[in-house]
């Protein structure tokens, strides 16, 4: 009775949620359905089939940690969107980028260019330790960064047909050289999430279906990139990759109904990731991206897993303080944004606004606002917003 109460609990606040928020902007592509939505198709997934394919069953009750964190996450987004319609009474026409962000962009890309054959010789394109050695540390991390902003940039800008595959097949090359398989796929999904919210991409079935695919190819690629030369051949690779997907599709919400069905809010490591990571990375210095707790879910492999999604990672990180904090924190960061480039209609603040939707989108793997990257990111996009801006005052003078 109570695992029913407990579903039928969370459907309800989901189609509240999202109704509401359709209703205020207009579109579905907004916080609450980047949250929610992926986190709920992964979650009838492992329904359906866990148990089947041999992995761990989900823990029911540990989804009040998503019906609790929701509703502070769209609490605290609402807040902002009150302040936000009292304040501002119209959008701003869309600004031009101008020439000089062009010039950082192409400077950026020489330069990580001259890295990459300077280092990627003998190491595996897509492989962590050519990540590790073209985009960890110093200025080479945030030239990494500048040209993940530049891959949705130039996949939205308006320029020559080829020019503009050139540029981004050069980007692609840089995004699998990250060694990471979720920012390259985050930073595809953030060019499509730019384009429909700037309208140049019309939402529907057929857009979200082809972004699964488009994703879980990527998924693939990034695998077969590292694993062509070490399996005898391809057909090991699929079958490998086949079920690391359905690990990695299900290695944050098994974890998290484990670690709640075997422990309370702890202090087991201190959520403020980002600041350490600031200092660390800019040191050059690697530093642990997720938890360093591992829970078994593929019973037939052993496989195990260290992240516990969005609001898992709040639950196992801290006190039941911390995980309110965090909730609420989160969609007033996120929600800023996203009201920012509403009414601002820069296409460099729909890129951090992108992005953060992006991050929100895996919030059934992970936070990845636990990670330096995101943060950067956005910080960044802003940057670039005001170079863009004076960059157009310029010119008109």
């Amino acid at each position: 009775m109570f695992e029913l109460i407990t579903y039928a609990s969370y459907i309800s606040l989901l189609i509240l949620l999202n109704w509401i928020d359709y209703r205020v902007y207009k579109t579905i592509i907004n916080p609450i359905f980047c949250l929610s939505i992926p986190f709920s198709v992964v979650l009838v997934v492992c329904l359906l089939f866990n148990e089947r394919l041999g992995f761990i069953p989900f823990y029911s009750p540990s989804l009040w940690l998503w019906s609790v964190g929701l509703s502070l996450f769209w609490i605290g987004g609402h807040l902002i969107t009150l302040v936000s319609r009292r304040i501002t009474t119209h959008r701003v026409q869309e600004y031009a980028s101008g020439n000089l962000v062009h010039i950082v962009f192409l400077a950026c890309i020489g330069f990580m260019t001259a890295k990459l054959l300077a280092t990627g010789g003998d190491l595996a394109i897509g492989s962590k330790e050519l990540g590790e050695e073209v985009s960890v540390g110093g200025v080479v991390g945030r030239v990494a960064n500048i040209l993940m902003i530049a891959f949705p940039f130039y996949v939205y800008e308006r320029v020559n047909k080829y020019i503009k595959f050139l540029l981004l097949a050069l980007l692609f090359v840089f995004l699998t050289t990250l060694g990471t398989k979720t920012w390259l796929m985050a930073t595809v999904l953030a060019a499509i999430i730019l384009l429909i919210s700037t309208k140049r991409l019309k939402l529907n079935l057929k857009l979200l279906i082809s972004a699964f695919f488009i994703l879980a190819a990527l998924f693939f690629l990034y695998y077969y990139l590292v694993l062509y030369d070490r399996m005898d051949s391809f057909n090991r690779i699929v079958e490998f990759v086949s079920r690391h997907f359905y690990f990695y599709f299900t290695s944050g919400i098994l974890p998290m109904g484990e670690f709640v069905r075997e422990n309370d809010f702890n202090t087991i490591n201190s959520y403020f990731h980002p600041i350490v990571g600031l200092i660390k990375t800019w040191n050059g210095e690697q530093i642990m991206e997720h938890s360093n707790v591992w829970i078994t879910t593929d019973q037939l492999l052993g496989t195990q897993s260290n992240v516990f999604t969005f609001f898992g990672t709040f639950y196992m990180s801290g006190t039941i303080w911390t995980y309110i904090f965090y909730s609420i924190f989160y969609g007033l960061w996120c929600y800023l944004f996203y009201e920012i480039s509403r009414v601002q209609n820069n296409v460099f603040l729909h890129i951090a606004n992108a992005f953060n939707c992006a991050i929100l989108f895996f919030g059934w793997y992970n936070c990845g606002f636990g990670l330096l990257r995101i943060w950067e990111i956005v910080i960044l996009s802003c940057v670039l917003y005001f170079i863009s801006r004076v960059s157009v005052v310029h010119t008109k003078h």
